[in-house]
């Protein structure tokens, strides 16, 4: 007997005939159905009164175990309420049709549209492709693991990636899990208890004090735009993205401020303006193309991350090791050389904690000089003093 299907039209006849059609033993509705160089099986359930003939596959179960096993996954989802398209939706389906909508809804402050994003951007760059064509209820935790395991950076001429970034993908399949596991897909988070790694928050490099005149002079052979957006980063001490976010229409010449309100942690930061800064804002005002500080090529837009300019004037400086976060690391720690509290620079890197900032702050050598020479000083002050209050040995 040859089926109607259109999807077996044009198909070899041993693959469009059907030989036998049979129930499988132990699970009521399900089917199984041979051909001559296959099996399938086919369940029959009922959704909203109405009986619906549904085949298993993506993948096929490959014999009647695994068969009756799908068919009670499916059941048991029917009665805890979900709908039968619901049942058959992948993973990749669930995220595009249900969770993006769903963090849209709630993405009403600045924090919660850049949660959004990044859990979006880290899905896609290392889960996606993945689990393509994957349904919630085939996923367990070592199988996550396993794609981890093989999780590769995304950027070209990287080899390993670092272990923030991994465990910021891990953190974002965990996202995921928890609202399969709050809407009835799965009955625990699957990405529960995948291993992380040890991230190292220690780097200490800074701008040594006979690097910084390098930096500067090599920095004059380079696009005016980019001589200011290092300037400026100096001066204001904020992250690379904030800065090039930051717009006119937040910058106060009267009160001496820029407020920047695309910030890490979502709250807005009022940053004070140095004469230096201000020097920078009305040389980026001859310049200026749109509502950004930092105009990019398009007509609303704003600069991209000058990532090759950073790399090509680090070497040009000679401090190749250097990164852009280095830059924000020496202003703080050049603030607390020159007086400022450890409270004083929290606030001025905007951080949510004065122990972040400890971490931000690099030890000044001449200080721990003067310091150590302090207590010689001291020990020998005080061995001269018990040299002269001590008896004089008597002669025998």
């Amino acid at each position: 007997m040859k089926l109607n299907d259109k999807k077996y039209q044009g198909s070899e006849p041993s693959t469009r005939l059907k030989q036998v059609e049979s129930a499988v033993p132990g699970e009521s509705g399900l089917r199984r159905i041979q051909y001559a160089n296959r099996t399938s099986y086919v369940l029959q359930v009922m959704d909203n009164d109405k009986r619906r003939r549904i085949t298993l596959k993506n993948p096929a179960p490959r014999d009647d175990f695994e068969a009756v096993m799908r068919a009670r996954q499916i059941k048991q989802k029917l009665a805890e309420g979900l709908g039968l398209d619901a049942c058959l939706r992948t993973i990749n389906e669930i995220v595009d049709g249900e969770i993006l909508p769903f963090l849209r809804q709630r993405s009403d402050d600045r924090k919660n549209q850049r949660y959004c994003r990044d859990l979006l951007n880290r899905y896609n760059a290392y889960w996606r492709k993945a689990l393509e064509g994957v349904k919630p209820e085939d996923v367990t935790r070592q199988r996550l693991q396993r794609i981890a395991d093989q999780v590769a950076p995304v950027r070209a001429g990287k080899e390993k990636l670092a272990a923030a970034t991994y465990n910021r993908a891990l953190a974002a399949i965990s996202a995921i899990g928890k609202f399969l596991e709050s809407r009835g897909y799965v009955n625990a988070n699957p990405a529960r208890g995948l291993q992380r790694r040890k991230e190292s928050n220690r780097r200490s490099r800074i701008l040594r004090d006979d690097e910084l005149p390098r930096l500067l002079a090599a920095l004059g052979e380079f696009p005016e735009l980019f001589q200011l957006y290092i300037k400026l980063s100096l001066y204001v001490l904020a992250r690379q993205m904030e800065i090039l976010r930051a717009k006119w229409c937040d910058v106060s010449f009267e009160e001496r401020t820029l407020t920047l309100h695309d910030t890490k942690n979502g709250k807005p930061h009022v940053v004070p303006l140095s004469d230096g800064a201000i020097e920078v804002l009305r040389r980026l005002a001859v310049l200026r193309t749109n509502g950004y500080l930092f105009p990019g090529n398009t007509a609303d837009g704003h600069m991209g991350r000058p990532g090759r300019h950073l790399k090509a004037l680090f070497a040009k400086a000679d401090v190749p090791d250097l990164w852009a976060h280095d830059l924000r690391r020496s202003g703080a720690t050049w603030a607390c050389r020159e007086g400022a509290s450890v409270l004083d620079v929290s606030a001025l890197l905007n951080h949510g904690s004065v122990a972040v900032t400890h971490r931000y702050i690099v030890p000044h050598n001449p200080r721990l000089h003067a310091a150590v020479e302090g207590v010689s000083r001291l020990i020998t002050q005080v061995t001269q003093q018990c040299a002269l209050q001590s008896p004089a040995p008597v002669a025998t």
